[in-house]
């Protein structure tokens, strides 16, 4: 400072100037960035998949987040980072078809404010599962007691649609036997009934063909066997010419 008139002319003061770091707002990280989801028209929503909410350098951001069209839904509307944040679809309503929404996410005290998560959910049209066939659905038998087995007869397997359905057999009596247990299909069973150790008479048994993945669930053969007494005479009372 100057002042020409006074005796000393002029003082210096020192000033002293401080720099601060101010430090940088970290940014708001989601993670993934779309989300894919696929549901059958009017069917049940779908299980939520996770968008991950961080800081990137660690620290807790408070954010919110909105939904851009009314199918899309959100476990939490608001919280703080880090944590997930949890997105399902209820497809109540939609057309079969593609639809696009997004999830927005904003975070005022990041440096990048508001990320935005692409939202993809593919309606389908309601697949039923296909019916199991069974071809023929009853089955008849005759031979003579203790005589040889049957000829084999064939049982046709299918399903409705002509793809692939996983079967398994059981029978409920022994003397009705088969080719296979399990299979796929289309196919072809070969059944038949050993009079082995049986009475003379009419027999019953059930052949089950269960197939896990179809709408029926199973099929029932109903097997008739009528087993013939042996008409041979014992030797030992061949009566010989006098």
């Amino acid at each position: 400072l100057t002042a020409p008139q006074a005796s000393n002319g002029a003082v210096q003061v020192p000033v002293t100037l401080v720099i601060e770091d101010q430090g940088t707002s970290p940014d708001l990280v989601v993670t993934p960035s779309s989300l894919s989801f696929a549901a059958e028209v009017n069917g049940q929503a779908t299980a939520p998949q996770n968008l991950n909410l961080s800081a990137s350098d660690g620290s807790s951001l408070s954010y919110s987040a909105t939904v851009s069209a009314p199918w899309l839904r959100l476990t939490q509307t608001s919280g703080a980072t880090p944590g997930p944040l949890g997105v399902w679809v209820d497809p109540t309503g939609l057309n079969t078809g593609t639809h696009s929404g997004t999830v927005s996410v904003s975070a005022p005290q990041s440096a990048n404010g508001t990320i935005i998560v692409g939202v993809t959910l593919t309606v389908q049209e309601v697949v039923n599962d296909p019916d199991l066939l069974v071809n023929p659905t009853t089955l008849s038998f005759q031979a003579v007691q203790n005589g040889s087995a049957t000829a084999p007869v064939s049982l046709n397997l299918n399903s409705s649609d002509g793809g692939v359905l996983n079967y398994n057999i059981t029978v409920n009596q022994p003397w009705l036997k088969m080719s296979g247990v399990s299979g796929t299909t289309p196919g072809m069973l070969a059944v038949w009934a050993d009079p082995a150790g049986l009475a003379p008479g009419t027999l019953s048994a059930n052949l089950t063909v269960a197939a896990p993945d179809s709408a029926n669930g199973m099929v029932m053969v109903a097997v008739t066997f009528m087993v013939e007494p042996d008409q041979q005479v014992p030797e030992d009372l061949l009566v010989a010419p006098a």
